[in-house]
């Protein structure tokens, strides 16, 4: 996702998907001030890698969240800033039914103050040369067709402006 920041609360979220405050994953731009985290957590165990980066404001950033496996990597403006093991995967949170971007599953949490553009979920893991070439727009991958699947739809509630509420995304899993 492309992401304008204007401000930096912490835990505000790029996206938040899962359930509730048990079962969820996030991409947390400002954890801690100058750090940046991806967490997953169910089924009482939780995974999570940190890396240290100030998201610049008033400039538009390309971040990139990679996971393959085990192996999970950051990245900002092509260059990877964070990686490490998180041994639970995405597909183990099932149907989730909370998904949102710029709002965290937690009520107090604020949301992201932020421009945020081309936000895209790929079917497979990016490699470090496909995320560069899109961060400096030397390529765009193309996302598949998704009207020739049969899977269920998953709801991604976007809220463009806090205040004038949500936009609904449906997109298969």
């Amino acid at each position: 996702a492309w992401v304008n920041s204007k401000a930096i609360p912490n835990n505000t979220r790029i996206f938040d998907f899962g359930y509730d405050t048990a079962s969820w994953m996030a991409f947390v731009p400002y954890y801690g001030g100058d750090k940046i985290r991806y967490k997953i957590s169910y089924g009482g165990n939780s995974a999570e890698i940190i890396g240290t980066y100030t998201l610049p404001l008033n400039q538009w950033v390309h971040l990139a969240l990679v996971q393959s496996g085990d192996f999970c990597k950051i990245y900002a403006d092509g260059v990877e800033i964070a990686s490490g093991t998180v041994m639970l995967k995405p597909s183990g949170l099932g149907k989730t039914t909370a998904n949102y971007l710029i709002k965290s599953q937690w009520p107090g949490d604020p949301y992201l103050n932020a421009s945020m553009d081309e936000f895209i979920i790929y079917n497979r893991a990016l490699n470090a040369a496909e995320i560069n070439a899109i961060a400096k727009g030397d390529i765009t991958l193309d996302v598949d067709d998704f009207s020739k699947t049969t899977n269920p739809l998953v709801l991604v509630r976007a809220f463009p402006n806090p205040t004038s509420g949500p936009v609904d995304i449906d997109f298969p899993i």
